[in-house]
């Protein structure tokens, strides 16, 4: 998705408003090559999100597919994150139990296997 944010036009600080603090530490990674590739896995909130995916109704109705809608999922409340990933590969959280076939037209990028589970 940083990707597809990226074409856009969308930058990273449009999205992480780092403290001058978090800044400085960013910086001093970046100068010494000391930083993780990928960054490693942060918590956002739905929240961050949706400071510019603002109508989730619009978004709720462009992803009813009829036989599922995965912004309208049976798992009560998830987490943009559970599936939309900015720096790692997105995974259709569906298809660890299901095989819908909106799954198969997600982009070519997106993992659409079934997740192993202990």
């Amino acid at each position: 998705m940083s990707h597809a944010h990226a074409q856009a036009n969308v930058n990273c600080i449009d999205c992480h408003e780092n403290g001058i603090e978090d800044k400085i530490q960013e910086t001093v990674w970046y100068v010494t090559d000391d930083f993780d590739d990928p960054p490693y896995k942060r918590a956002f909130p739905n929240e961050m999100c949706t400071k510019c995916h603002s109508d989730i109704d619009a978004i709720v109705a462009k992803t009813d597919f009829g036989e599922a809608n995965p912004h309208n999922s049976h798992l009560g409340d998830l987490v943009c994150s559970d599936c939309h990933k900015m720096h790692n590969q997105s995974h259709a959280k569906c298809a660890d139990c299901h095989n819908f076939e909106f799954l198969q037209n997600l982009p070519a990028d997106w993992d659409k296997e079934a997740k192993k589970t202990k």
